[in-house]
């Protein structure tokens, strides 16, 4: 591990699943992906932008790459604002 790594100095995506992996703690797929293209660009030391391997079978889920730019926010359903609208009346009382 770097030392960068070692003392926090790096806070880009999948920073901490790289941390789990290392100790041999459990991984969800997508978080063993992040961790993955943490430690493929070197930890984002230059900066946390798209690594461009476009060829690579993982790149649609890489945190910072095109794909994830463009890709467009989730909608909440009519039944989910509803569901919002009452837990925030009992957060009030």
């Amino acid at each position: 591990m770097s030392t960068l790594l070692e003392t926090g100095m790096i806070s880009a995506i999948g920073r901490k699943e790289y941390e789990k992996h290392y100790k041999n703690q459990k991984l969800s797929y997508y978080q063993a992906i992040l961790g993955h293209c943490y430690s493929c660009c070197c930890g984002y030391q230059d900066g946390k932008e798209d690594c461009g391997i476009k060829e690579c079978t993982l790149y649609p889920f890489m945190p910072y790459g095109e794909i994830a730019k463009n890709k467009p926010k989730r909608q909440n359903t009519q039944k989910q604002l509803e569901n919002a609208k009452r837990l925030s009346t009992y957060k009030k009382k």
